[in-house]
């Protein structure tokens, strides 16, 4: 592994770690493919505390909803005059009933430690960790980057990646000829949202939302088929650590996936529960 300098760009440093898990010691060489599966799978191991944290948090937060929901009912009662009985000025105004639901719900974040912007903190780590190594992979792999991450734009393709798969994958620098891996990666990808939906009632703009991840997850099969093996390999890695990741801290081992096939539809044509 070549030293890591503070002259060293933050590709340079993922590259580094990459090279290293293919050639750990001097004498041991590492195929590519399982290089990048063993690197990819020890960063997200890193994420992982986090993962267990927002999860928590996620579950106090759902649980403020039907008392939230109770607090808003009685502080817009409180909008409504009594016939008979409320005298002018003594029903509050819409803009302090607002600040007193705003001021309540900051109470109650801070009290159950579930605040929404400090509930959410895995992707500030999984998003800028996944852009670093797919845009590292790809320079490795010789194709173009942004201007502005290699105006030098010389960055030749890595030794060893032409023979560093295995079966019908053994070029990393051409895409799966099979499909096997686009396909299955894809699958991988809307599992994980099935998975992360599962226990939650959606509302009607979160179908919405949720309709939108599934087509997401499915657009990166043509995606895949465009892509040198490598990058697929590293997506499909990191992909499948999130969905064993999901299925671990939901504890529900293999019921996750017999519950993932009877919420679908053909699912409950086969009467599945």
């Amino acid at each position: 592994m070549a030293p890591i300098t503070r002259d060293m760009g933050i590709l340079d440093i993922a590259e580094s770690v990459l090279t290293f898990a293919h050639n750990p010691v001097p004498g041991v060489t590492v195929p590519w493919w399982a290089a990048i599966v063993g690197t990819t799978w020890a960063l997200r191991s890193c994420t992982l505390p986090l993962a267990v944290i927002q999860r928590r948090r996620l579950a106090r937060l759902r649980t403020l909803g039907p008392i939230m929901k109770g607090w808003e009912a009685t502080l817009l009662q409180r909008l409504r005059p009594i016939p008979g009985i409320s005298k002018p000025g003594e029903v509050p105004s819409q803009n302090l009933i607002q600040r007193q639901y705003k001021e309540k719900l900051q109470q109650l974040y801070k009290q159950y430690d579930c605040h929404p912007i400090r509930t959410f903190i895995l992707p500030w780590a999984q998003i800028p960790l996944f852009v670093t190594m797919s845009l590292t992979i790809r320079r490795m792999s010789g194709l173009p980057l942004p201007s502005f991450l290699d105006p030098a734009m010389t960055h030749a393709v890595t030794s060893g990646l032409d023979l560093g798969g295995a079966l019908w994958f053994v070029n990393l620098l051409q895409p799966d000829p099979t499909l096997v891996f686009p396909v299955f990666l894809g699958a991988v990808n809307y599992f994980n949202i099935e998975v992360n939906r599962l226990g939650v009632p959606l509302s009607g703009n979160q179908r919405v939302v949720h309709f939108f991840f599934r087509i997401l997850a499915l657009t990166s099969i043509p995606i895949a088929t465009q892509i040198p093996m490598a990058l697929t390999v590293y997506w499909t890695a990191s992909s499948t650590f999130s969905l064993f990741q999901n299925i671990f801290l939901m504890k529900l081992g293999a019921g996750t996936v017999k519950q993932l096939i009877a919420s679908t539809n053909w699912g409950r044509r086969l009467k599945l529960k």
